[in-house]
């Protein structure tokens, strides 16, 4: 059956049209902006999606450089503090002590 339709060798109408020259030409235009703007979109997602991350990052590493600071630096100098505090405390006593008898 294929052989007798091939046979025959009919013109194909559909390419041999001029006249859709200009519509495959609009469509090749169409897809091509189409490609375009998909490839914008993504671009833009992808952006966006990245400073979202690093915004992530940069509060994530915010927050452990305060607990750093706040582990070797603030509470050890509070500590060093409190333990001034006491011995000027027990420096006035044994003063006040020595200086009575």
């Amino acid at each position: 059956m294929i052989a007798l339709a091939h046979g025959e060798q009919q013109k194909s109408t559909l390419l041999g049209d001029v006249s859709l020259i200009p519509w495959l030409l609009i469509m090749a235009a169409a897809l091509l902006l189409l490609g375009f703007l998909t490839a914008s979109g993504c671009k833009n997602m992808a952006l966006l999606a990245a400073e979202r991350e690093r915004e992530s990052a940069d509060q994530a590493m915010r927050e452990r450089v305060a607990a750093v600071t706040r582990d070797l630096v603030l509470d050890a100098t509070g500590r060093e503090i409190a333990q001034y505090e006491r011995f000027r405390k027990e420096l006035a006593v044994a003063a006040g002590v020595m200086g009575g008898a």
